[in-house]
């Protein structure tokens, strides 16, 4: 009998396919059931090993038919008069060659292609594993000391416990057979693991603690199936200072699967990989493949990128290729589809667009790979490979605090304009008073951040810059000295050479610029003190012109239809009591001056327009949180809004983006481990957002096992 059919051949009830080595046969029942028995013949009929139906159908006609759209089905009646579909295998693809097959070892299989050449495979019956990695992000207590550590107003919150429960949901539903986890940083949280998931997978082992100095190694191994013969090592002297606050290795052991051994190794390596020559990796094969006659999964985050080294995603390639091992993604998926494989993706994924910020955002790239080797004795070949984009931590109404933290610095207060479908911030670094920019693209999703450069010297100022977008051109304002100079740009990146506004344009603080009646208003202070002047552009600048409040902080701006509303703190001497101070000039270019009631601020205060209103955003005064109000005509009717659950150390920039508000601000790290001291962050008010359960998304892959015959 044959072992194969092919597209548009079919099994009659009855009618049966067997393995060429005549171990077992498969046959479409009178009830129904497509059935697998060891034996060559429903005559020698021997162990049952595999069915498609749960329950027999009523006796009479079947027939089995490969499909030319990759889908193996079972039909009620005959391919004559066929009738209602039974059972399918719903393993869709292109081409229209496909070959359904029994194979030698028990198992019974549709792949691409012919009998005589079969390619990817597409479904099997039997033999099956899944396997799971997922650098989870789980850091212990992770409120992380980041940023303004008063209670309850800690800028960056990782949401350790809701994604923790997140993800045991998702492990427990992925219908994972073996599933590798990495970054978990504690004991704690390890056991934890092993304790929630023990119900479906009862075997579970793990790296080491740690010493108290360090994190431990993170990684944690959990199977359905036994789990023997395991080891774990630690890689020595890490290249990178990152590395070395935890005890980074690989976690090796063989995976009881009935008959069958598998050999399973995980790692998280360094951020390097172990160098050009990616010594982790070598590593990882050298202590999971000592035994060359059992095939072999190796698995987790390689820290080692696809698209973005390709140089050393090469050697990676070389070293499994040198123990027969291939990579699950291109396998499955071909080597043009790498673009799909990214589990590293600041561009989309909520967690990691801040956790990372030490880069300009990066384009998606994979750092998490499942590679498959084969022996001698067995093959491996995998069905699917996916990276599921939806395990995310729903944060709903609970007030999150979410935030992003940008590169570089603060020094003094924000200034951003929005342009077309793009956003630009400038800041002046606290460290060495340069010009930094950072540009938001919504085509790419992406942040670029740069210093502004004039003759490939970077420009430094002595105050808050101020940016506004006028004319179809960035403007951007800033002092060095006293002088106030101009810069102008098209896309935010590329700027024109700084330009002196003259010797009547000075000013002894920052720089804020705005639009008002198509007109370029810009606010500076007295060169000589603290007093409030602007400047108007029509065809030249006017003589400064006095707005009647004071300050020693800097100065912000806001349109609203015929309105014009500027703000400040009031004061900065013992016994001034810090209020934020209003000047709205009207409609009859007069100005009215006050207070916004008993508001009092710690740092300079920051105006927008949202839903018809002025709203401003100030530093508590006794603490780092963010408060806010808002009034419909900038003189009167002001009223709080509700807390932000932000936090700064100074000054606080709000802006529209997409009709959602978003403030640019400071805080300073304790530590100094991950962000800079005055590091820019950004968030949304109000925060709520859907947070991905990681800065890295799973990875999974099917694969089946035969022998190699």
């Amino acid at each position: 009998m044959p072992n194969t059919l092919i597209t548009g051949q079919f099994l009659r009830t009855g009618e049966y396919l067997t393995a060429a080595d005549g171990s077992c046969f498969i046959v479409i029942q009178r009830d129904g059931n497509l059935c697998l028995y060891e034996g060559g013949s429903p005559s020698q009929q021997g162990r049952y090993l595999w069915s498609s139906l749960a329950k027999a159908e009523p006796e009479g006609d079947y027939f089995a038919i490969m499909q030319g759209d990759g889908n193996f089905v079972v039909y009620q009646g005959t391919p004559e008069r066929q009738g209602r579909c039974i059972w399918a295998t719903y393993a869709l693809a292109g081409g229209g060659r496909f070959v359904a097959v029994v194979e030698p070892g028990g198992n019974f299989t549709v792949s691409i292609g012919t009998a005589a050449d079969r390619g990817r495979l597409l479904w099997a019956a039997r033999h099956r594993l899944r396997v799971l990695t997922y650098n989870t992000h789980l850091i212990e207590g992770s409120n992380i000391e980041v940023g303004a550590w008063w209670a309850d107003k800690k800028p960056v919150v990782f949401h350790d416990e809701p994604r923790h429960a997140q993800i045991v949901s998702k492990v427990l539903a992925s219908g994972a057979d073996v599933v590798a986890l990495q970054e978990v940083w504690s004991a704690d949280r390890m056991n934890r693991f092993r304790d929630d998931l023990h119900s479906v997978y009862p075997h579970y082992i793990r790296g080491t603690n740690g010493p108290v100095t360090k994190a431990g190694s993170g990684i944690i191994l959990v199977s359905k199936h036994p789990i023997t013969d395991w080891n774990f090592v630690e890689f020595k002297d890490p290249h990178d200072s990152e590395d070395k606050h935890a005890c980074k290795g690989l976690l090796c052991a063989t995976i009881e699967l009935g008959e069958v051994k598998l050999r399973v190794g995980m790692t998280h390596a360094w951020t390097d990989a172990g160098g050009t020559e990616c010594t982790n990796i070598r590593d990882l094969i050298h202590q999971t493949m000592s035994d060359s006659n059992l095939p072999g999964v190796l698995m987790g985050d390689f820290n080692i990128h696809r698209m973005g080294e390709p140089a050393k995603f090469k050697k990676l390639t070389e070293l499994m290729a040198a123990v027969g091992a291939s990579d699950s993604w291109t396998a499955v998926h071909g080597p043009d589809a790498d673009a799909a494989s990214a589990t590293d993706d600041q561009v989309n994924n909520t967690l990691d667009q801040f956790f990372s910020p030490d880069r300009d955002t990066p384009a998606p790239d994979c750092i998490d790979y499942i590679y498959l080797r084969n022996t001698k004795s067995h093959v491996l070949r995998p069905i699917s490979a996916e990276v599921p984009r939806t395990w995310r931590e729903s944060t709903g109404d609970r007030n999150p605090k979410w935030y992003w933290v940008h590169p570089g610095n603060v020094g003094g207060q924000p200034s951003g304009a929005v342009f077309g479908d793009k956003m630009c911030v400038v800041v002046r670094k606290a460290d060495d008073a340069k010009l930094m920019v950072a540009v938001f693209n919504k085509a790419d999703k992406r942040w670029v951040h740069q210093t502004i450069k004039q003759n490939n010297v970077e420009v430094t100022t002595d105050g808050s810059p101020g940016v506004v977008w006028f004319n179809h051109r960035l403007h951007l304002f800033f002092r060095q000295g006293h002088q106030v100079y101009k810069m102008e740009s098209e896309d935010g990146l590329t700027w024109t050479n700084k330009d002196s506004q003259g010797s009547g344009f000075q000013t002894s603080g920052g720089v804020t610029p705005v639009v008002f009646r198509n007109t370029l208003y810009v606010f500076v202070r007295d060169p000589t003190g603290k007093s409030v002047f602007f400047h108007v552009w029509s065809n030249r600048w006017s003589d400064r012109q006095r707005v009647h409040i004071d300050t020693k902080r800097d100065i912000a701006a806001a349109v609203l239809d015929d309105k014009l509303c500027v703000v400040c703190r009031d004061g900065d001497s013992p016994g001034d009591t810090g209020g934020v101070m209003w000047a709205v000039l009207d409609a009859a270019d007069k100005w009215s001056c006050g207070h916004i009631g008993n508001t009092v601020a710690s740092g300079s205060p920051g105006i927008t327009v949202h839903d018809r209103q002025f709203k401003v955003f100030y530093r508590e005064r006794d603490g780092g949180g963010i408060f806010a109000c808002a009034s419909r005509t900038g003189k009167d009717g002001w009223y709080d809004l509700p807390f932000t659950h932000h936090a700064t150390t100074d000054e606080v920039c709000p802006m529209v983006w997409e009709d959602r508000l978003m403030l640019f601000y400071s805080f300073v790290h304790k530590s100094h481990l991950i962000y800079a001291p005055r590091a820019l962050a950004h968030g949304y008010y109000p925060g709520q957002v859907d947070l991905d359960a990681s800065d890295h998304y799973p990875y999974q892959v099917d694969f089946v096992w035969s022998p190699n015959r």
